[in-house]
């Protein structure tokens, strides 16, 4: 199972999953190279700005260099539970760490000799009262939200946790879309609806508010100039600057395909995807979708993509990773 699909600044890309960690080298060859690592089974990675990459392992938190041939274990486990979302912040400064007993901020530093050291500067359970943590991204201003599998939304920042639950008004329980609004905001989306936390407070729209076909949010993606695209089941939908929602794609040949957006590329393209393999993109704003083929991809949930510094689009599924040019490749 792959739980990890990410590019690095040096233009490699890197895949993990309960089976290890494969790093496919920049340039034409595309050498595919399998990491040492003290334990197999990575849960999360996240590159940083000199190339390293930090991988969240059931040994703890590993980091290899980017040229280094092993991993170094720099936060161990020590028995406690498998780190399960990392995020590194404030100029390859911070690292957050969040597992099932809450999260950890560590402070990065090198000593005279160039080793890392790791101080750990915050610790917080979170109150997730067995929930695990399902999603983590930066705040802007030095802390992280933390959506969780069934209890709500966690903001820490300035040494301190913030909890937002149903009680607060979110829609549901768990929490698996996050997407940053400006400085100060921030769009959560569950299966119990869209909300809006901005300046301390919570607002959520009705469905028919924003021209959503349902009331379930299957993905978020905010682009720089303020559009929102939403994620439903069998729709993707726009709002743009001005308010207005549009219902870009449909799915109706086969029913039950949750859609979702997944990234803008460097080409200006919006990529979306479904759980049943459907790949595609629009070209414009205004221009109708342009979609795989079917069947290129295999009938199963597109969980992550992302792009390389040549612009190729990869995809990752249960079990391969696909890499989309002018044609469609899998890698096994």
């Amino acid at each position: 199972e792959l739980r990890a699909l990410r590019s690095d600044a040096r233009g490699g890309l890197w895949i993990g999953g309960l089976n290890g960690l494969v790093h496919l080298e920049p340039g034409r060859s595309r050498r595919a190279r399998r990491v040492p690592l003290v334990c197999d089974e990575v849960r999360d990675v996240v590159t940083a700005a000199d190339g390293s990459a930090w991988i969240a392992t059931c040994a703890g938190v590993e980091r290899l260099a980017a040229t280094d041939a092993r991993t170094h274990v720099v936060v161990p486990r020590d028995r406690g539970p498998v780190p399960l979302q990392l995020q590194i912040d404030v100029g390859d400064s911070v690292l957050w760490i969040a597992d099932a007993d809450g999260v950890h901020r560590f402070r990065l530093s090198r000593d005279p000799r160039g080793a890392w050291r790791l101080t750990r500067t915050f610790s917080h359970s979170l109150e997730l009262g067995g929930a695990w943590p399902s999603v983590m991204i930066g705040d802007g201003a030095g802390g992280v939200w933390i959506g969780t599998g069934g209890a709500g939304l966690r903001h820490v920042r300035r040494l301190a946790a913030r909890r937002l639950t149903m009680a607060d008004g979110l829609p549901d329980r768990p929490v698996h879309h996050l997407a940053p609004e400006g400085t100060d905001g921030l769009w959560i989306g569950n299966c119990g609806g869209l909300a809006l936390w901005r300046a301390g407070v919570l607002k959520v729209p009705r469905p028919d508010d924003f021209g959503l076909p349902d009331r379930c949010i299957r993905g978020l993606l905010r682009e720089p100039d303020g559009t929102l695209w939403i994620g439903q089941l069998d729709a993707l939908v726009r709002r743009d600057t001005a308010g207005r929602s549009r219902v870009m794609f449909r799915s109706t040949a086969r029913p039950d395909r949750q859609v979702a957006p997944m990234l803008r590329d460097r080409r200006g393209r919006l990529w979306f995807a479904s759980s049943r393999g459907d790949v595609g993109y629009f070209a414009a704003p205004d221009a109708p979708p342009v979609r795989l083929p079917e069947g290129v991809l295999p009938a199963t949930r597109i969980w992550s993509m992302v792009e390389d510094a040549r612009g190729g689009i990869w995809i990752g599924q249960v079990g391969v990773v696909s890499r989309v040019e002018d044609t469609t490749r899998t890698l096994q």
